[in-house]
């Protein structure tokens, strides 16, 4: 092989090394916009979990401020019962 061959052949093995490279940088730019898009969906996501989670605690204090009333008013009526049995038994006796 001669020297021009060979200088020739390198140039080639240069080229297609510089196009695979080529190739690569265009993948890898591929992926970075796509690692961009997933990571701003994956913050999306979180704003809307977020989101959710503060529209579910407001319901959810309230329903137990009205499980503690009902609890509440349940032992005033056991109470108020209880008293005005007795008072209607003490009223019977006498």
């Amino acid at each position: 092989m001669t020297q021009a061959e060979s200088v020739a052949e390198t140039d080639a093995t240069v080229e297609a090394i510089i196009k695979t490279i080529r190739k690569l940088n265009a993948s890898i730019e591929t992926q970075v916009g796509s690692v961009a898009q997933s990571s701003a969906s994956i913050e999306e996501m979180v704003a809307n979990i977020a989101s959710i989670t503060q529209t579910l605690e407001k319901p959810m204090r309230l329903l137990k401020k009205l499980a503690a009333a009902t609890e509440d008013g349940k032992r005033n009526t056991a109470n108020l019962k209880l008293r005005n049995t007795k008072k209607f038994r003490k009223n019977l006796v006498r």
